[in-house]
């Protein structure tokens, strides 16, 4: 996203729905950043490898932006990041809880050693579903 010149190019960059990415960085104001230090903190000192830590608020108040600026260096060093919008993958004027978990599935495990077993097991409930195996 470039910064705007004009009110033409600031009313584009204020769609809905668009976040900013990393390498916006020169537009983005880091409003979370006490919020994301205390997140970032507790996902590298937590004990507890199961954690899950959910962020939750009103459409449109920079969740997702914030989260897009969460993974420093120890973070990546330490996990494998993953960044997955969902609607990137389903039309949601027409999902159900079956979409969204296998799409959900298919978007931790794409492009990584497990997509194959993935598509395996898909197969194999599939041939159950059909009869075909017991």
């Amino acid at each position: 996203m470039q910064k705007a010149a004009n009110i033409n190019e600031l009313a584009n960059n204020l769609i809905p729905g668009k976040e900013l990415k990393p390498e916006d960085k020169d537009v983005y104001v880091r409003i979370y950043d006490d919020v994301l230090k205390v997140l970032r903190n507790r996902v590298i000192e937590d004990v507890v490898e199961s954690q899950a830590f959910f962020v939750a608020g009103q459409s449109g108040t920079g969740k997702t932006t914030a989260l897009n600026f969460f993974t420093n260096e120890t973070l990546k060093d330490r996990y494998h990041i993953k960044y997955i919008n969902m609607r990137d993958y389903l039309d949601f004027s027409d999902v159900d809880i079956i979409d969204f978990l296998l799409t959900f599935a298919f978007a931790l495990v794409e492009n990584t050693g497990l997509e194959e077993k993935y598509y395996e097991n898909l197969e194999e409930i599939k041939r159950i579903h059909e009869g075909e195996i017991i």
